[in-house]
């Protein structure tokens, strides 16, 4: 039974990975967040004949104390480990924090995450970055399906009515689908990712704050990772 983690930091791609794989029809795709995969999950998946199961964990900091803890833990597993340019997480962050980011997900957040990323000790997972995701006909998106030990469709990538993701709060009716809803940040969230997979790289650009703009600015793992500081 194939066990998969998408991890990374919040707003980096993590939900549209596990979706992707999800949508291979061998796979179980388990939609709420999980640090693990139950073993009640495990027998659907055989029950379904499913050959796995994907789940994530968007912030790889609650995961262990440190790398060699988490690789250690999480034996077994085919960990993925996401990374977006931090402009573009911090301006869908606002967005959906309405410019008011908890302190758990802000940029400083990133850049410990972002240390450990460049860290060789984390090699033992595969590493996307969400830019790469649609380039050259999926070619990363591919590479990792190899990786995984799944077959490729394009099919994988299209918005699948059955699988919209539904947070426990549910979500608010609206008589136009396509506004963001915004009585709620998780409301917006679930809004965000149910929308149609495609990229979204610097769509959003006047989101981002002063504040965090003169970070990202004088950030030298921004440019280690070879983003382009604003």
């Amino acid at each position: 039974m194939k066990r998969i983690l998408v991890t990374g930091y919040p707003h980096s791609g993590t939900t549209i990975v596990r979706k992707i794989i999800g949508n291979h029809p061998q796979m179980l795709d388990i939609q709420k967040e999980t640090r693990t995969i139950d073993p009640a999950d495990v027998r659907k998946a055989k029950q379904l004949s499913k050959v796995g199961v994907v789940i994530k964990e968007p912030f790889l900091l609650r995961l262990g104390k440190n790398v060699r803890q988490i690789k250690e833990k999480y034996k077994g597993y085919k960990v993925i480990m996401m990374m977006r340019d931090p402009t573009d997480i911090v301006c869908s962050m606002n967005m959906r924090f309405n410019n008011d980011i908890p302190t758990n997900h802000n940029f400083e957040q990133w850049q410990r995450y972002a240390e450990i990323y460049l860290d060789s000790i984390s090699d033992f997972a595969f590493k996307l970055r969400y830019e790469e995701m649609f380039e050259n006909d999926y070619a990363k998106l591919k590479e990792l399906f190899v990786w995984l030990g799944l077959e490729w469709s394009d099919s994988v990538i299209d918005v699948n009515e059955d699988r919209k993701t539904q947070h426990n709060r549910g979500i608010m009716p609206r008589e136009n689908k396509d506004v963001p809803p915004r009585n709620h940040s998780d409301n917006f969230r679930t809004w965000q990712i149910n929308q149609k997979i495609v990229p979204m790289i610097n769509k959003n650009l006047d989101k981002l704050d002063e504040k965090n703009k003169s970070k990202i600015k004088s950030c030298e793992l921004v440019r280690k990772l070879g983003y382009k500081t604003v």
